[in-house]
């Protein structure tokens, strides 16, 4: 029912400005709040306050504050007008906490240095199948790579052999682990799987891990 009348408001408004002319107008709710808003219900079944009402957490009037925005809005975009940006939300970022603690120091494993490979990946491999590699490596925490990604797949593009990214630890063909080795000597590895797609071309390819690490004596990764 909250969608229904939100619908409804949105559509009337539209409508009244002259975007319904061939009776063809469809509104189309796209519900994502990412949790943050919870459930949306209207004034009558938040009065009863079963799991829905109760769940929706900025009280009986929650979705009257959404009907009166998302009709401003629609106000504004059908005469083509700007939208006043409202107060910017505070930066609570210095006064949050976290109880897990930064990684103090690393060393790589005996005879290696960060960034070897410890188990290569074959010559050849057929559609299909999964390529293990694994790398000496710092610990994730120090560098999350937002934005970024720990791990590339690349292919070497004929026409010039440049390396062409095809997949990242943002694709499900590929997996990123990390195993600790060692607590006191903080070593680790980390270990790559990419499972070739069976459409693929054939060709050369690689596949590359990127991270920071951080040494004894330094402060920073």
């Amino acid at each position: 029912m909250s969608g229904r009348r939100m619908r409804n408001a949105i559509h009337d408004i539209l409508t009244e400005a002259g975007e319904n002319v061939n009776g063809d107008l469809n509104v189309v709710i796209a519900g994502l709040c990412n949790i943050y808003s919870n459930y949306v219900t209207t004034y009558e079944e938040y009065q009863v306050q079963r799991y829905e009402g109760a769940s929706t957490l900025y009280g009986p009037h929650t979705l009257d504050a959404y009907i009166n925005q998302y009709s401003n809005l629609a106000r504004k975009i059908s005469t083509n007008e700007s939208v006043d940006p409202g107060p910017n939300p505070p930066d609570l970022r210095s006064k949050q906490i976290t109880l897990i603690t930064s990684v103090p120091y690393e060393t790589p494993l005996f005879g290696y240095r960060f960034g070897d490979v410890i188990i290569d990946a074959n010559n050849e491999y057929i559609p299909g199948s999964t390529v293990n590699v694994s790398y000496v490596c710092g610990n994730p925490r120090n560098n999350l790579m937002t934005g970024s990604t720990f791990v590339k797949v690349e292919y070497r593009d004929p026409p010039d052999f440049e390396w062409k990214l095809i997949a990242t630890d943002a694709d499900w063909e590929t997996k990123f682990f990390w195993k600790k080795i060692h607590v006191m000597l903080q070593q680790s590895i980390c270990i790559v799987e990419w499972e070739i797609p069976k459409e693929i071309t054939i060709g050369d390819y690689h596949i590359v891990h990127q991270g920071y690490y951080k040494e004894i004596g330094r402060a920073h990764v």
